[in-house]
């Protein structure tokens, strides 16, 4: 679901639903989120997590790098071609100030909202690429190629633009849902 407060901020509130799959030929012993709008220098705001479940069991995530990752400790290692089921609810707070050329937040009634859930990072080399980027030029978020579906719910009189196809979208009363 998606408020606004005004032209100030916006919360984007939601579950993520996450099949990972161990492409690595090796086992492993934790997952990775990224939260990257907690990057404070080109995001403006931030990202808390709310109950996280992997495979139905509840989880405590680890903070690392200065809040810009949670480490997800597995009940067992995850296998090669293995598969685990994550349930992770978030709330998102995006601030103005986007036209001071922040990649994240509002600008003049405008939601960029680009990676305002969390992400499992890449593995390269044998580790997580969960590191508070070195440098501001480029992307700062990196993950592997995933198929995304997506339902939001917001104010009847906000346009959501997002890349895909629609394949369902309805109204009621003063909310509009499009998936």
């Amino acid at each position: 679901a998606i408020t606004f407060d005004g032209a100030r901020s916006a919360t984007l509130s939601g579950r993520e639903l996450i099949r990972y799959t161990n492409q690595q030929t090796t086992p492993l012993p934790d997952l990775m989120l990224m939260l990257w709008p907690n990057e404070s220098d080109e995001y403006l705001g931030q990202l808390t997590l709310g109950a996280i479940t992997i495979d139905g069991a509840a989880v405590q995530p680890s903070m690392e790098s200065r809040g810009l990752a949670a480490r997800l400790a597995l009940a067992a290692p995850l296998a090669p071609g293995q598969h685990a089921d994550l349930t992770v609810d978030f709330t998102t707070r995006a601030d103005a100030g986007v036209e001071q050329g922040a990649r994240f937040g509002l600008s003049h009634g405008v939601l960029i909202a680009p990676t305002f859930y969390p992400i499992i990072p890449r593995i390269v080399g044998g580790q997580w690429q969960s590191e508070w980027p070195a440098s501001a030029a480029g992307d700062l978020s990196n993950s592997d190629t995933a198929f995304y579906a997506y339902r939001v719910t917001a104010p009847a009189g906000l346009a959501i633009a997002a890349s895909g196809v629609v394949v369902d979208q309805s109204q009621h009363d003063a909310t509009q849902t499009q998936t």
